[in-house]
């Protein structure tokens, strides 16, 4: 979606960025400098990206291609990367695949640490707030880790 919204908005947004720093009298080359690094990244991602999501995809293709992709790969945000999704919209799809009777180790997904913290959270605090345990447990514990505890908890 960002690299979408990039393409669309983002000569008219550097456009308000560039006329923002005349009147400011900010240097411009570096703000040169850091779209051209943009640029790049965006140039490598697309480069990088086996599997495109593309708006022509339907639903069942865009969940077979991350699961795919999650057969490649040992890591949500690869996945993410690759498909050029969130994290949190790989783990609706894995969800779905999953529902659709496609085998899902989503133990691969997390540290065994990080499903430990979120069972002690889940067996002090229960589980039917996903914000009450988030707030019990440290900042490196993302919503997506709780999902996923909760999908191997309930296997």
């Amino acid at each position: 979606m960002a690299v979408k919204k990039f393409e669309n908005y983002g000569e008219i947004f550097m456009g308000a960025v560039k006329d923002y720093c005349t009147k400011m009298g900010i240097d411009q080359p570096s703000i040169e400098a850091k779209r051209e690094k943009t640029l790049e990244l965006k140039n490598k991602r697309e480069e990088d990206s086996p599997i495109e999501a593309s708006p022509k995809e339907s639903m069942e293709e865009r969940i077979q291609n991350t699961y795919s992709a999650f057969l490649e790969k040992d890591s949500l945000s690869e996945i993410a990367f690759e498909r050029g999704f969130t994290s949190g919209t790989i783990v609706k799809h894995l969800l779905k695949a999953e529902s659709d009777g496609l085998p899902v180790d989503w133990n691969k997904l997390i540290s065994v640490e990080k499903l430990d913290q979120i069972h002690e959270a889940i067996q002090k605090h229960g589980r039917d707030s996903l914000k009450a345990l988030k707030d019990n447990l440290p900042e490196n514990v993302t919503y997506d880790d709780i999902k996923i505890a909760l999908q191997i908890v309930n296997q």
